[in-house]
């Protein structure tokens, strides 16, 4: 699949460290690309209880083979005891993006 790539979602509590875990995962190229979203309402059960709050959502992309390497360095720096990483993966992306993805 030479036109694939991966899309991880997650979000943190503001947009200060929002920017900061995407200029890092794209200055260290774990991602090739990374797009914060305008903050969001999220509503979740934490430790039994019904918890409201707002958060801004990061959308990183990678290629197949830098999926992993994605997933753990995310894991290793993001700010939650528990982050939200959500994985899905572009079947069929425009193969100029895919290539300088591929490249960066």
């Amino acid at each position: 699949m030479a036109d694939c790539l991966w899309i991880l979602s997650t979000t943190v509590a503001s947009e200060e460290e929002a920017k900061t875990l995407a200029r890092s995962a794209v200055e260290s190229r774990r991602a090739a690309c990374a797009q914060i979203d305008p903050s969001i309402q999220s509503l979740y059960i934490w430790q039994n209880a019904l918890e409201e709050s707002e958060e801004w959502r990061i959308l990183l992309k990678t290629t197949p083979e830098g999926k992993e390497a994605l997933v753990d360095w995310i894991k290793a720096r993001h700010p939650y005891e528990v982050p939200e990483i959500l994985l899905w993966s572009a079947e069929s992306a425009n193969s100029d993006y895919t290539k300088w993805a591929r490249e960066v």
